[in-house]
């Protein structure tokens, strides 16, 4: 699999490259037969913004002739926290925006080539154990004993369920 791309990283150009720019450039220096997959993680503040990161990074594998490789998004998460875009402010904001995401995903799937997709954690952090802005809170249990489900584990069980795709 070739590494989990991030979508759209913050920072300087030369430091933070887009995935379908660096998919880009990338393709002109490997081996196409060394990957069975292409990962990225399409973190977005919305879903409007999923849809443009992951639709660039298709068409990028498409024009560097890896259009073939399936694609999963190895990691995808909002929080029901406060504090920035990745954190909707409230449980039932975090549950409206897995299900817009994982909706659009599950409908674009046979579009973009999309084999997987994986949710970031399944349950919450202290705020003290979290490694970024909305870590602590991405979860769809809520942190502590036992699996108190949240609302977006609600959601993400009124899903619809797919077959995996015949080999």
């Amino acid at each position: 699999m070739l590494a989990g791309l991030f979508g759209s990283p913050k920072g300087p150009p030369s430091k933070a490259v887009d995935a379908d720019r660096f998919l880009t450039e990338l393709a002109d220096h490997v081996k196409k037969s060394s990957f069975d997959s292409i990962a990225i993680n399409p973190y977005a503040p919305d879903t409007a913004r999923l849809e443009k990161t992951m639709e660039a990074f298709h068409s990028a594998a498409v024009d560097s002739g890896l259009g073939d490789l399936p694609i999963e998004v190895t990691e995808i998460g909002w929080g029901s926290g406060s504090g920035n875009a990745f954190v909707k402010g409230s449980q039932s904001a975090q549950a409206e925006q897995l299900e817009s995401a994982l909706s659009y995903l599950i409908g674009a799937r046979e579009e973009l080539g999309l084999q997987r997709v994986y949710w970031f954690t399944w349950k919450d952090l202290s705020e003290a154990e979290a490694t970024c802005s909305f870590c602590y809170s991405a979860g769809l249990f809520e942190a502590g004993e036992g699996l108190k489900p949240k609302e977006a584990w609600n959601a993400f069980e009124s899903l619809p369920k797919s077959e995996a795709p015949s080999s």
